[in-house]
């Protein structure tokens, strides 16, 4: 078996999802899945409570999920001596030498040597983990056609083509108490305003934005430009489908929109992306890996 606890929201979620169940597959094998807490209500509705699997839930959620997880809130010792024994070996892709702290790790070649019975430890935030293995990857990820219809739906309801307009996320929120790599003059891990102005500029003036924000009161205001829509849906699960649909894509240096952005089903779309994600102020790739070939990095 392969295990690897979740760490973080959606975008976080995909990344280790993937490399735990490819790494299982590899290998023959089953993986487990957990995220740190046990919730009774859950598990007595059999209902899952990763966020994951909320956005997508015909994925295969591995074995016994929350079963680790209730072993740890009401096991104690026991159960942390019990998982040590089932999984023997650990593997951890970050090091103080590629990264300022754990979170901002690089993709690690030996993750390739991986063996049964190994807890993953990590974000495993590069596309080079998935490398050989996209369509397969994108097939875990791809909506029914119900969701497909409904997305299709909504953009007629706003009255706009996404083929023609350029989807803008925005995050805000708690990027602005993070600590920073560098001087961001916005504070945190924000994305300062010119990235938008200068991302604007790369698609094209003329085209129709539609803003995509976890503060969508406040987005228009920080990229500096009316947008012909913000989507106030409350709904990540139907931003990350509208934005996976537009056939241009501004994205910030979170995992959420960089997903929506990997997963664009439209031909040759085009996606400006942040240099350096979230080291975007320090000047250094944090992660190191996250990068992909073909998108215009400003």
């Amino acid at each position: 078996m392969i295990h690897i606890r979740f760490i973080g929201n959606l975008g976080n979620q995909m990344f280790q999802y993937a490399a735990a169940r490819l790494a299982a597959e590899r290998l023959g094998c089953r993986f487990i899945l957990s995220q740190g807490w046990f919730s009774w209500r859950h598990a007595l509705t059999r209902r899952p409570s990763m966020a994951l699997f909320n956005m997508f839930p015909q994925l295969h959620p591995g074995l016994a999920p929350g079963a680790i997880d209730w072993c740890e809130r009401y096991g104690g010792r026991f159960a942390e001596r019990l998982e040590q024994r089932i999984f023997p070996t650990r593997f951890r892709p970050w090091s103080a030498a590629a990264a300022p702290w754990e979170g901002l790790e690089g993709y690690d070649p030996r993750y390739l040597d991986v063996c049964k019975f190994t807890r993953l430890v990590g974000y495993f935030q590069s596309p080079r983990y998935m490398q050989g293995h996209e369509a397969r990857v994108r097939q875990w990820f791809t909506e029914s056609s119900a969701e497909r219809i409904a997305i299709e739906r909504r953009w007629s309801d706003i009255g706009i083509d996404p083929a023609a307009a350029v989807a803008v996320h925005v995050r805000l929120g708690d990027y602005r108490i993070q600590t920073p790599l560098g001087e961001s003059p916005e504070g945190g891990w924000l994305l300062p305003r010119n990235y938008y102005r200068t991302a604007l500029e790369r698609v094209g003036r003329n085209r129709k934005i539609v803003v995509f924000s976890d503060e969508p009161e406040l987005a228009e205001d920080y990229i500096g430009r009316k947008a012909e829509h913000v989507s106030r849906t409350g709904d990540p699960g139907i931003d990350f489908r509208m934005m996976a649909s537009c056939a241009h894509l501004i994205i910030a240096n979170s995992t959420f929109s960089w997903w929506a952005a990997w997963l664009n089903r439209v031909p040759s779309p085009t996606i400006v992306a942040p240099r350096f994600f979230l080291g975007h102020s320090a000047g250094t790739w944090y992660p190191r890996d996250i990068q992909v070939e073909g998108w215009h990095y400003v």
